[in-house]
């Protein structure tokens, strides 16, 4: 099998490899053997993974169908004047 597939993380609609300097040694644990290495994501690939998710995330919330909008709107209103405490389900 190749391990190296596993190097890289997907953000932004395409496989990304990280940026840190550290590499990490992914080992079978039964013999030691190792598999593959893999270059760690820094705090700035973290970051743009965060900021990119963001973006779709409230670019998908526009979308959203007027209607159903509407409605879950309504039941959230329904909940709020209810008093009761719906956070502990």
């Amino acid at each position: 099998m190749d391990f190296n597939q596993f190097n890289n993380i997907l953000y932004g609609g395409s496989w990304q490899e990280g940026t840190s300097q550290t590499l990490y040694q992914v080992t079978n644990p039964y013999n030691r053997e190792v598999l593959t290495e893999i270059r760690l994501n820094s705090v700035q690939d973290i970051d743009q993974a965060y900021q990119t998710a963001l973006k779709a995330q409230r670019a998908g919330r526009k979308r959203r169908p007027p209607a159903k909008r509407k409605s879950w709107s309504g039941l959230l209103n329904c909940f709020r004047k209810s008093g009761r405490n719906w956070s502990v389900f």
